[in-house]
């Protein structure tokens, strides 16, 4: 009964309501090189491509393509204007270059890789690889998904195209019927060449998938299948330093395939032997044919990616450990004589100028030096005291496994955004981060985060500033260890900070407490047990008070604790039941509150008692409420909600601003908010523009629309409306957000009373969720709406 008294209260209201027509648009975004392909022209100029960056500039996703001129210190965008992926790039001399990707994007660059125009060769599908022997013969293939019975692929088949004139024209030409997935591309001249990847033996998905290696010795016009062992394997590179000698790479399909991922022949391609580790192997290239490299990918690696080195001639390979244990793909090799450099995810590089020389017991520091060619950023928290003045916290990327603590300002509501404040640990390589952020006013302001107390390097975790941002300085040392996960300052002078550090043997959850705006901090015990963090890579704590009496403590594992006397004492309230990972909590008014994480929970009577709203299968990280009935919600997948009664229902905002998983929503007043998250993604939501859909009240008398019945209805409801006279009428079903839900009626209607029935089904018979809806009718007269709850 309380949902029903909640409801009928919000329908009450609903007069009031006035719907804003919202949207999302991303504003900001780390630019992340995830490099595919690398060519180095020779050991100082080399083109990167890879997939989609965020351009800042355009606000827009740009092809990537990079190009060096220093041998790989330093990597410059080159300008392009489509916004595909690129998967590979090649240049068979010092001019001209082709870089192949998806929906069938094909570029040439004839200037060195400076400037790239866009051929079409008749295909939409996605290119893979591509391979120019030389300017006037090349190969490009495409993998075609091939379905048979549900909309996800059954299976691929590889397709490949031909030009002998420099790109002017081509020609598909026929790869055998089993050639499935095309990883790789190799020609060692005009005639002979390699297409190797994987083969369609059945289109059982669940099926294990082969290796297979294509050859054709007339320039492509037969391909046959080469070698194809009975192995769970992909391939995915080839590599020939003279005519005899070859190398292939590749991974396991499945993990008890055993035997090594390298593979070698000495017979130009006739025989093959597997060697080597039982690695995700990606590139391999070699110098001569002793001395070669093979690099991938291991994300659960403790040592960072696979490097492999060998320099007699594939008879050992060294493992070379890369100094920092920083897991991501290596996609992109590049071997000479003198240097090796490689390239992949998140623009992750490591570079030797010393390739073949001693690399010490245990790791290889000293033979490469490694980079991120770009910085990147997570977001942790975001807050605006003002539609111009916004913050957001959290960390950023200083070197390949070293991190910083950030903060970025934005004076203009977001369209530009600049680092305020930047502090990483040189003592240790601690992950360093900031976590929560919070204004009284435009100056005054404090950031937590967390804490690392070594030496010269030792900081609070509370970060103080009074300009704005201009300047932070820290509050608080020496009083707390560990981690500080969230603040809440009532005003300029009372603010509260709750941290992950626990007493023992009690295991109480403790906090920092201060009255004079942080010139002092003293540690307060809650007296209770909780779980506040996972582990410090999670920050899931949260710390709210509703006014300077009520305050709320949510842990991350099934914890909730609540004071009545300001902080004083606090006391345990019972969990609800089937309570998922909690990460945010927050109230629309005294009695009215929400939790947030692997599902929502409601109380209506203050938090004494709270039920499950299951909303969908996401998680959701943050809330805010703006008022008593609207309030927003954010998680991961890039999922935004909104509700307009209060939270008891939640309604998903559709938009393609971004996937990425979102921690945290501010709102400083009701037409405009902002959402941040993971890879330094800033969204903006704007609800400038009124809406016109929904006007809550009977505004035209002359018009008789009746209050359907019966009202509150978990069914079906009937709707009568009067006409006047002869016309067209229509009537439809709303949500609180203003999106047409139902169509009931749309057509001619005779002068008397009409009869409408709503089984609570939308426009494709879906049932609806419980809530607040909206029925319009219009006629010529004009139109007019009326309320009814969905039990």
């Amino acid at each position: 009964m309380n949902r029903l008294r909640h409801m009928l209260y919000l329908l009450a209201l609903s007069s009031s309501i006035v719907l804003y027509a919202q949207t999302v648009t991303q504003q900001f975004m780390q630019t992340e090189y995830d490099i595919k392909g690398l060519h180095m022209i020779d050991s100082d100029v080399g083109i990167a491509v890879g997939e989609s960056h965020w351009d800042q500039s355009l606000k827009a996703y740009r092809s990537t393509i990079l190009k060096t001129i220093d041998g790989g210190l330093s990597w410059n965008r080159q300008g392009v204007s489509v916004s595909d992926d690129l998967w590979d790039v090649y240049f068979p001399d010092p001019d001209h270059g082709w870089a192949a990707g998806n929906t069938g994007l094909l570029l040439h660059s004839d200037d060195g890789g400076t400037s790239w125009s866009k051929k079409d060769i008749g295909t939409a599908l996605n290119f893979k690889t591509i391979y120019f022997p030389d300017a006037s013969h090349g190969w490009v293939v495409a993998n075609e998904e091939i379905h048979y019975l549900f909309d996800e692929p059954d299976a691929w088949r590889g397709r490949v195209w031909h030009t002998s004139n420099g790109g002017e024209n081509w020609v598909e030409q026929d790869l055998p019927p089993d050639a499935g997935i095309i990883h790789r591309l190799y020609f060692k001249n005009n005639m002979e060449g390699w297409a190797l990847g994987v083969k369609n033996e059945n289109i059982d998905v669940f099926a294990d998938t082969y290796c297979a290696a294509y050859f054709t010795d007339d320039g492509g016009e037969t391909w046959i299948e080469k070698y194809s062992p009975d192995l769970k394997m992909v391939f995915t590179d080839i590599e020939f330093p003279d005519e005899a000698h070859g190398f292939m790479v590749g991974f396991a399909s499945r993990s008890d395939e055993k035997g090594g991922a390298i593979f070698r022949t000495s017979d130009g391609g006739d025989s093959w032997e597997r060697m080597g580790e039982d690695k995700v192997l990606w590139q391999v290239d070699f110098v001569d044919s002793l001395k070669g490299y093979a690099v991938g990918a291991d994300y659960i690696a403790a040592w960072g990616p696979p490097v492999f080195r060998t320099m007699d001639g594939g008879d050992t390979w060294q493992k070379i450990r890369m100094e920092e244990n920083y897991s991501l793909g290596l996609y992109g090799l590049a071997v000479f004589e003198d240097k090796v450099i490689a390239m992949g995810d998140d623009g992750y590089k490591v570079e030797s100028t010393d390739p073949w020389g001693d690399y010490g017991d245990r790791y290889g520091e000293h033979l490469f030096t490694q980079v991120l060619i770009d910085t990147l950023y997570n977001f942790e928290d975001v807050f605006f005291i003002t539609p111009s003045l916004g913050w957001v916290v959290g960390r950023k990327s200083t070197s390949p496994d070293k991190w910083a603590q950030v903060i970025l300002h934005t004076d203009d509501g977001g369209e530009h955004w600049k680092e305020q404040y930047s502090f990483r640990s040189d003592v240790w390589a601690v992950a360093l981060r900031l976590n929560a952020v919070q204004f009284v006013n435009e100056t005054t302001g404090w950031a937590v985060g967390y804490v690392v107390d070594v030496s010269a390097s030792q900081t609070s975790g509370i970060l103080f500033t009074g300009d704005g941002g201009k300047t932070w300085t820290q509050q608080g040392q020496g009083v707390s260890e560990g981690q500080i996960v969230d603040l809440f300052f009532l005003d300029n002078q009372n603010g509260w900070a709750l941290t992950d550090v626990f007493t023992y043997p009690e295991g109480h959850v403790q906090l920092l407490k201060t009255i004079n705006a942080g010139a002092t901090w003293e540690m307060v015990s809650t007296g209770q047990q909780a779980t506040i963090t996972v582990g410090f890579a999670i920050k899931s704590g949260t710390l709210l008070f509703q006014d300077e009496n009520t305050g709320w403590i949510l842990g991350a594992q099934q914890d909730l604790l609540k004071t009545e006397d300001g902080g004083d004492t606090w006391m345990e309230i019972p969990k609800p039941e089937f309570w998922r990972n909690a990460y945010d909590i927050g109230f629309s008014n005294n009695l009215h509150g929400t939790i947030c994480g692997g599902s929502t929970f409601n109380t209506t009577d203050g938090g004494e008692n709270w039920t499950e709203n299951y909303v969908t299968g996401r998680t959701f990280t943050d809330l805010c409420f703006i008022d008593s009935l609207n309030g927003w919600m954010v998680g991961e997948w890039g999922n935004i909600y909104h509700t307009l009664d209060g939270g008891a229902s939640w309604e998903k905002i559709d938009h393609e601003a971004t996937l990425t998983a979102l921690k945290s929503v501010s709102f400083p007043d009701a037409k405009t908010g902002w959402t941040a998250g993971r890879a330094g993604t800033i969204v903006h939501i704007d609800l400038s523009t009124v809406s016109s859909v929904y006007q809550p009240s009977v505004t035209n008398p002359s018009i008789q629309l009746l209050q359907n019945h019966p009202n509150p209805f978990s069914m079906q409801t009937e709707i009568r409306f009067r006409m006047t006279e002869p016309g067209t009428a229509s009537l439809a079903v709303y949500d609180m957000s203003g999106r047409k839900i139902k169509t009931l009626l749309e057509g001619f209607r005779d002068k008397g009373i009409h009869h409408m029935v709503w089984d609570r089904t939308d426009d494709y018979n879906q049932p609806v969720r419980p809530g607040v809806y909206i029925y319009r009718l219009i006629t010529k007269e004009g139109s007019t709406s009326r309320s009814m709850v969905v039990l």
